[in-house]
């Protein structure tokens, strides 16, 4: 994550990876609350970097997309 902050580098599978992780990923607290790893990392620079999320959304669209068309050429 600290990569796409510093070397502005643009992995657009990963960057969706780690938004999907962080909110399935988290352990068991003080009275068995989940704490999720989102909120362990919320501060981190690349929260506030919105065009990086809305680049990443418009690209996992284009491959889901991509891939419905794909799939239904598969079928004709």
């Amino acid at each position: 994550m600290t990569l796409f902050v510093h070397e502005q580098l643009t992995d657009y599978k990963l960057l969706y990876t780690v938004l999907d992780c962080c909110q399935m990923v988290h352990f068991l607290a003080a009275k068995k609350r989940k704490v999720y790893l989102s909120s362990l990392i919320y501060d981190h620079g690349i929260w506030s970097d919105m065009a990086n999320w809305r680049d990443t959304i418009d690209y996992m669209i284009k491959l889901k997309m991509e891939d419905a068309h794909r799939r239904k050429k598969r079928r004709e």
